[in-house]
């Protein structure tokens, strides 16, 4: 005892005479560097021994006492009294090495921490820089990884079998000690990287670089606890799931999973021991750290093999991971990737212990993508998410059939009697796509031997995508899928390409109808034609009937054309009048006296003989009646809207119509003078023979003016819509909601509602600068206002299409004076109401594009005033 007290004295006074050398500024003197080379030969990591006979007799004890007793507050007082003279001399001997090695031979964990607090307190100076530059050469020399693997081996507690037991008592305190160690960890790139300048070259403290670095530490401590269990050796995890949670909490949990599983994932699955230890880590997470661990592990791994090995069974012990996949990952989280659904869902489906939170899971998930009212207030994106982890637990189910208990079974009618209405009710197209695959899905699981529903829609890319989730991934097989669907798509290419270098290929092919396996079957002139070989069914009957080989004429008048259009005996005539309906109707004057009836006739025909351009030319047909006699049939259709016995088909194409017509009135008639100046100067360069005026028109094309004569200025044309506008707008908003009408525009027909909002707004928008437009602009923002809160996102689209073309179509000083109070309330709803509130994310877009146009235009007015 007395010789302990002995040598911390001595210690003592060494400390003190070189915090007084120092203090005094004597740098450069030998007494200085005598005492703190003494110092300098107690540090941990030193080998050379002290100089003094006492020192040196207890080198051991020396070492203890000085760590233990005087390393933090010297190595702290260095750092408070550190100056830039200390790293003028270059010597072995000099202040700066033994400053270095104070922090790079002493206790790891020590340095570490003071290091780490020091960088918090400094100013900006040499000092932080210095010590910036020292903790990272105290990280690359292994210090991280001899803290973390003694801080294992520290334990001398058994390590139970059971790896869902809980911290022992040894191992709570160990990690309560540990703690401030790892918040410095953990926090390193946040303390560091904004204190940073461009003294400071190394990026190593960057994010990236540094989770990275700490992942393969955190690596390399697994290996050494793996070597450690192999032999035999009592080892604590405690402390690597503390950091492993710390860094989840501090968002960099991706990253590190992303590094240890490109180390660790090849030997995870083959290597029961390996299991062992990754369960053992997430056993020992605390509960306010589960999720994040969890749900980036989710998100990183690339099979459900792998989470199966670093998991086990842990969902069906632990409550609060349970409610992660049966709840968080599914209803609350929502991500365009799809791998992370495909492996936890196949997780869940393959583990036996796990079966009933994969029939929980899917009963929440059925219950929420059904729910209708929830349909219409959440994102596209979200409704997408929940659709595509349906599909993948329907794969699931249909690969394992015991997974498809009657409970399930009841629960998967219950969704489509209740869900499929909201999905095929919906307004968007997606949705209602989703909801036909889902169902025919659904119906395929409870309808196995019987016939399940199916739906009429087009398999695009969206469609196939989803349908490509039915299958189960198998992923020993995907790197072999993925070069036979290569293979096929450049052999595809390569047909395609074929196809277009030898195009002759497609004529040859008609009349070369006697091919065999690739050889022609054409006879040729000198070989005779056994005539057992033809058969006399196959002769093809002649009509003899002179008539019917004749060519129909065209009709030449509107009469006839009308009589055409309704005979449904006769299709070539039928075609033949319907192709020519929309060019007799602009050449012939007399329509108006008829454009009633044709009109009617136009809208009540049907498709009897499948015409591929039905729609296009009978749309046509009627546009032409309405431009003819624009204010007879903009009160014709207007009215026969809001009419009886008519489909949403038929009141859409209404809607059309009268789009498309004031579209065309209200573009301005080109001049005939312009056009027949064109044509003549046209002619009369092609048939000029002249040479010299050949070249002098081409140098004059090629001649650089800076200046030439007065333009020609533009020539006032008469805007035919503007006479006529009323009729278009005010009579589609007049029995919207009338309770007399066979449709409901404002529950059950919100497809008609949408077009009805848009037709306005394109009306609105070709009434540009006719005398009362301010007048229809206010009109329509008054009536989209009562739909603004509309269930259907597609609707509130159409709302803020309507508001749009109301601004666009008024000039701004109008903006400024009529409408100011309505242009001061719509920018209010768009900033407060839709920007803040809206789910969906195209009416947010929307809104933003709506506000910044209308800033630039009162701005553009503002200058115009100005100036």
């Amino acid at each position: 005892m007395d010789q302990m007290s002995t040598l911390k004295d001595e210690i003592f006074s060494l400390v003190l005479e070189a915090q007084s050398l120092i203090k005094q500024g004597k740098y450069s003197d030998a007494s200085l560097i005598v005492v703190v080379e003494e110092l300098w030969t107690l540090l941990p990591k030193n080998t050379r021994k002290p100089s003094g006979e006492s020192l040196r007799s207890h080198h051991k004890d020396a070492k203890d006492i000085f760590t233990s007793t005087f390393y933090i507050s010297f190595t702290e007082f260095l750092i408070r009294n550190f100056s830039d003279e200390w790293l003028q001399s270059d010597s072995d001997r000099s202040l700066s090495k033994f400053y270095f090695d104070f922090f790079l031979l002493g206790d790891s964990e020590d340095s570490l921490k003071i290091l780490t607090n020091s960088i918090v307190t400094l100013k900006d100076g040499l000092s932080l820089y210095t010590s910036i530059s020292l903790l990272e050469s105290l990280l690359k020399q292994n210090c991280l990884r001899t803290i973390l693997s003694d801080n294992c081996l520290l334990c001398s507690s058994k390590v139970s079998i059971d790896i869902f037991e809980g911290l022992s008592e040894k191992e709570r305190n160990l990690i309560e000690q540990s703690n401030p160690m790892i918040s410095a960890i953990s926090s390193m790139p946040d303390i560091i990287t904004p204190r940073l300048k461009s003294q400071c070259s190394s990026d190593f403290f960057f994010p990236q670089n540094y989770i990275q670095f700490v992942s393969l530490e955190v690596a390399e401590v697994l290996r050494i606890v793996y070597e450690s269990l192999k032999q035999e050796r009592n080892c604590s995890v405690g402390v690597l799931s503390a950091l492993i949670a710390k860094l989840a909490m501090t968002g960099h949990g991706r990253l590190m999973w992303k590094t240890v599983l490109v180390e660790l994932e090849c030997i995870l699955n083959t290597d029961c021991l390996w299991q062992r230890i990754l369960q053992r880590i997430i056993a020992k997470i605390p509960d306010r750290c589960i999720e994040a661990v969890t749900m980036q592990l989710i998100f990183e791994v690339s099979s459900h093999n792998t989470l199966k090995a670093i998991l086990g069974t842990l969902p069906a012990t632990r409550e609060r991971m349970r409610f992660i996949f049966t709840h968080k990952l599914l209803l609350v989280r929502c991500t365009e990737q799809t791998d992370a659904l495909q492996n936890a869902i196949a997780y869940l489906a393959g583990v036996q212990s796990l079966w009933p939170a994969f029939a929980e899971a899917f009963e929440k998930l059925l219950s929420a993508w059904s729910d209708g009212a929830s349909l219409r207030r959440r994102p596209l994106e979200q409704s997408t998410y929940l659709s595509k982890a349906v599909l993948i637990f329907i794969a699931h189910l249909q690969h394992e059939e015991s997974l498809l208990t009657c409970d399930v079974k009841d629960t998967v009618q219950k969704t489509l009697l209740i869900g499929m209405a909201s999905y095929l009710d919906s307004s968007v197209s997606e949705i209602r796509k989703m909801g036909m695959v889902v169902g025919e899905s659904l119906s395929g699981l409870i309808h196995l031997n019987e016939i399940a529903l199916k739906f009429d829609f087009e398999a695009d890319d969206f469609v196939k995508s989803l349908q490509l989730l039915l299958r189960v991934r198998n992923d020993a097989l995907s790197k072999s899928v993925d070069e036979d669907t290569k293979s096929k798509t450049s052999d595809h290419k390569s047909s395609i390409l074929l196809e277009i270098v030898n195009p002759q290929n497609e004529n040859t092919s008609k009349f070369d109808c006697g091919t065999v396996d690739g050889v022609s079957g054409r006879v040729s002139a000198d070989e005779e034609v056994d005539s057992d070989d033809f058969d006399e069914d196959d002769l093809i009957p002649v009509a003899s009937d002179s008539k019917s080989s004749k060519p129909g004429k065209h009709p030449i008048y509107l009469a006839e054309c009308m009589e055409g259009l309704l005979s449904t005996d006769d299709p070539e005539r039928y075609e033949k009048c319907l192709r020519r309906a929309e060019r007799l109707i602009r050449k012939h004057p007399e329509v108006s006296e008829m454009a009633v009836e044709l009109c009617k006739v136009l809208l009540h025909l049907d498709d009897h003989f499948s015409l591929p351009e039905f729609a296009i030319l009978r749309q046509k047909a009627m546009v032409a009646v309405t431009v003819s006699s624009p204010e007879t049939i903009a009160g014709y259709l207007t009215r026969e809207f809001y009419g009886r016995n008519y489909s949403v088909c038929q009141r859409l194409d209404m809607l059309n119509v009268l789009s498309s017509a004031a579209k065309e009135l209200s573009e301005l008639e080109s001049s005939e003078e312009n056009r027949t100046s064109d044509v003549v100067s046209k002619q009369s360069l092609t048939n000029d023979t002249d040479w010299s005026r050949v070249i002098k028109m081409r140098l004059e094309s090629k001649t650089r003016r800076f200046a030439k004569g007065r333009k020609r200025q533009p020539v006032a044309a008469c805007n035919r819509f503007a006479k006529v506008a009323g009729w278009f707008f005010y009579p589609l908003m007049s029995h919207f909601d009338s309770k007399e009408l066979s449709i409901d525009l404002l529950v059950c027909d919100h497809i008609v509602l949408e077009h009805l909002l848009r037709t306005l707004g394109v009306v609105m928008y070709c009434a540009f600068n006719i005398p009362n437009v301010s007048q229809m602009a206010r009109t329509l923002l008054e009536f989209t206002w009562c739909f603004r809160c509309h269930a259907q996102p597609a609707v509130r689209q159409a709302v803020l299409a309507a508001d749009f073309m109301a601004v666009l179509s008024v000039p701004p000083f109008l903006l400024m004076s009529d409408l100011c109070a309505e242009t001061v309330e719509l920018k209010e709803w768009l900033r407060d109401e839709v920007l803040l509130r809206d789910s969906d994310s195209n009416c947010k877009a929307f809104a933003a594009q709506i506000l910044v146009a209308l800033e630039d235009r009162m701005q553009k007015q503002v200058k115009d005033e100005d100036a």
